[in-house]
């Protein structure tokens, strides 16, 4: 790996600039947030609940790939002491000229409402085990955008081809450009957030900021290294914490070779460029039939989908769904929340479908305004979409 310097000359060299384009393809996947609130009276996500899902033969490959696709597109866009101070620099030193390294992932307020994601990264490769499912693991390579699920429960393994992005970035790479370029920006500032204590340990954080992005960063005191990053993309919270550099891992870890003794299952495809307005639409559709009882999502963000999505998988075992159409869903709903990911529109989404049934066609449920137009789009109750001039959207 090299340097800091010469990560940051080819950054420039690569002609990266902080237009539009720079902003949302990097910038607008910076990390942001100042530490979230931890409880909401929300009860933890049963683990039990997920290892049944995973063992079921019926929605076993659709959950896992459902699940881990929101989560990889979630992450998608962007030995001597310290003593008593250390400073913004020397906490994004080990992040600059990491190879390899290993944390958790928390979409969505870290109430136990979703999984916990667990990344090992070498190199251009993730393996990846959500808890409560760990006899499911996914290997992901990015360099050639290809996924391999693997069900040691039922010795059985699944391609996936990722398409539809110019490339793909694994966490690490995601921060180290983020931070590189975020610092060559005159709006560029950090501020010392002080020492706190985290699960144990002695912690100072900083907060670093942009007009269009910000992150925080919490490290240990004693070794200097960062634990803990708090990100805010778009409409979307993550945290990234248990963070550990540099372990030694076994290469076959990481191998996209099918082990001796399993079943390959039909391939499947994801395209990332799939999440369209129509295929938003459709997902709302689906949610409301089959899964909410007729009634719309109370959200639609990638957090709300992530807290669902077990419930979802739960109805398809209750009813018995066959393993072809459980596949079809899933598809589906991959494309509904890949819309959302990567909203393309100018300004924020609005969301108001809570408690409305399908088929209410005077009560707007969702809004957002494409990019260079004068008029937004408005999706009603029945689902009918409207161009709306700004002066005559809901308060």
């Amino acid at each position: 790996m090299k340097p800091p310097e010469e990560l940051k000359r080819l950054i420039h060299e690569s002609k990266i600039t902080t237009g539009p384009e720079a902003d949302e393809r990097i910038l607008h996947d910076a990390l942001n947030e100042l530490e979230k609130r931890r409880r909401d009276n929300r009860e933890p996500l049963d683990s039990a609940l997920w290892r049944a899902l995973m063992k079921n033969k019926v929605t076993k490959f659709g959950t896992a790939a459902v699940f881990v696709i929101a989560a990889l597109v979630a992450i998608q866009f962007l030995g001597n002491p310290f003593g008593s101070k250390l400073t913004f620099a020397s906490v994004i030193e080990p992040i600059l000229n990491a190879n390899a390294a290993v944390f958790d992932i928390v979409v969505g307020p870290e109430d136990g409402s979703t999984p916990v994601i667990h990344d090992a990264v070498m190199g251009s490769r993730i393996r990846r085990t959500v808890a409560g499912a760990e006899m499911i693991a996914i290997i992901i390579d990015l360099e050639n955008g290809r996924m391999l699920t693997l069900n040691e429960a039922n010795m059985e393994a699944q391609y996936t081809d990722l398409k539809g992005v110019p490339s793909i970035q694994n966490y690490l790479e995601i921060l180290k450009n983020s931070i590189l370029i975020m610092e060559d920006i005159p709006d560029f500032t950090v501020e010392d957030l002080g020492r706190k204590q985290l699960d144990g340990k002695e912690v100072v954080g900083f907060f670093a900021s942009h007009p269009k992005a910000d992150f925080t960063i919490w490290a240990d005191v004693d070794t200097g290294l960062p634990v803990r990053v708090e990100q805010n993309a778009g409409q979307v919270h993550m945290i990234f914490k248990n963070i550990e550099f540099d372990l030694p891992m076994e290469e076959d870890l990481f191998s996209m070779e099918v082990p001796a003794g399993y079943t390959v299952q039909e391939p499947m495809t994801i395209d990332f460029q799939a999440g369209t307005e129509a295929k938003f639409i459709e997902g709302l559709r689906l949610i409301a039939e089959i899964f909410n009882d007729g009634y719309l999502p109370d959200g639609v963000s990638l957090d709300d989908f992530m807290k669902s999505l077990p419930e979802f998988s739960k109805r398809d075992i209750a009813m018995n769904v066959p393993k072809e159409e459980v596949k079809a869903r899933s598809q589906k709903l991959t494309e509904y929340i890949l819309f959302i990911r990567f909203f393309r529109g100018e300004g924020e989404w609005t969301y108001r479908g809570q408690g409305v049934m399908l088929g209410e066609a005077g009560t707007p449920i969702f809004w957002y305004r494409p990019e260079k137009s004068e008029t937004y789009r408005v999706i009603y109750g029945d689902l009918h979409v409207e161009n709306v001039y700004p002066e005559d959207l809901p308060e």
